[in-house]
């Protein structure tokens, strides 16, 4: 008998890697859309590195999972287990590159 669709894998400490390459998940109540990993193209601005951190799907949240110091033009929302949770704290910090389904904000 299969799990429900909705269920949530039993904890076993870190994921697999075939099952974070590609996205990194949201924290608890932040939707459903997918957080966009970190690259060795556009690493994390608060430890430098191309692993594990992740963008919010809207690119104004940073989860960077091995520092909480926040990066230049970043506050610090949330420190826990190690990392931290960032948000821009001006207009001109620079933003990570939309994703490639990204849909164009409307003017009005």
């Amino acid at each position: 008998m299969n799990p429900p669709k909705n269920a949530r894998p039993a904890a076993t400490g870190r994921a697999s890697k075939s099952s974070t390459d590609s996205q990194h998940t949201a924290p608890a109540g932040a939707g459903q859309e997918r957080w966009r990993r970190v690259t060795k193209a556009y690493p994390c601005p608060a430890c430098g590195k191309p692993d594990w951190c992740g963008w919010a799907p809207d690119g104004e949240l940073l989860k960077c999972e091995r520092v909480t110091e926040a990066p230049a033009g970043m506050i610090l929302v949330k420190a826990a287990d190690g990392g931290a949770l960032f948000k821009y704290c001006d207009a001109i910090a620079p933003r990570p590159p939309k994703s490639p389904g990204a849909k164009k904000a409307r003017t009005i």
